[in-house]
């Protein structure tokens, strides 16, 4: 985000209840442009809007460091199917 409307990774931050994760807990995010829907672990529910946001949060995931290579890889192969 190089600086820039920090206030919204504080928005996500609060969006996220201070409980601890057991596994298989599951998080849904939709990006939409500047939009993120965002659904937390204990089923909270909740809206940011911000293009930095959203463009920093998909090269966290899909950019050249994931932070999951895993996980985009699963992704392009499904694209790849539709």
């Amino acid at each position: 985000m190089k600086g820039q409307d920090l206030e919204s990774l504080e928005e996500f931050k609060k969006l996220n209840p201070p409980v601890d994760l057991i596994q298989g807990a599951e998080m849904e995010m939709t990006v939409r442009g500047d939009t993120l829907l965002y659904k937390n672990a204990v089923g909270g529910i909740g809206q940011i809007r911000s293009g930095v946001f959203t463009s920093a949060l998909c090269d966290v995931f899909y950019g050249a460091e994931a932070v999951s290579p895993g996980h985009l890889e699963d992704v392009l192969k499904g694209v790849k199917k539709l």
